[in-house]
């Protein structure tokens, strides 16, 4: 008897675990984990925000940032990584680029559970806003805003 063949013939019933081997326990633990992390991810996705992409790499500043005047704001976005004294958080850069009269920012590195910093603190608005991503993919930014102290949490 198969892992398979257990499963489907308690579909309707309770899995009787104690007829699985040691393998067949390992393997059906890897497929509920599996299953697990997807609908994790899955519900992650459902209540995130999004942004397009240009070119699955790039998204517009303008889109994330609090304050979208290049007149007062310089246009940036880091990726925390750690704590700084004088600033809170500190990171890398991420590249950017002009796309169409438009600042864009390389996102093509950034993962699950990254957190990012995206400038928007003028004379008027003092606060830089912070995402963490939930994912990069079909040519969508997922993202969920979140508080400073939240930021720095995540890196603490």
């Amino acid at each position: 008897m198969t892992t398979d063949d257990t499963l489907s013939e308690n579909s309707a019933n309770e899995l009787d675990i104690e007829q699985l081997s040691a393998e067949q326990l390992e393997t059906v633990r890897d497929k509920i984990e599996t299953e697990l992390e997807k609908r994790a991810q899955d519900a992650d996705l459902t209540d995130s925000r999004t942004t397009d992409l240009v070119n699955d790499q790039w998204v517009n500043w303008r889109e994330l940032s609090a304050h979208p005047n290049l007149k007062a704001v310089k246009p940036w976005i880091l990726r925390v990584t750690g704590l700084h004294t004088k600033y809170g958080v500190d990171g890398e850069w991420l590249d950017k680029q002009q796309i169409d009269g438009d600042y864009h920012m390389d996102v093509s590195g950034l993962e699950n559970g990254d957190v990012i910093k995206v400038s928007g603190a003028s004379h008027a608005n003092r606060k830089h806003r912070y995402y963490r991503v939930t994912a990069v993919g079909n040519g969508r930014l997922y993202h969920e805003k979140i508080s400073e102290s939240e930021a720095i949490e995540a890196v603490d």
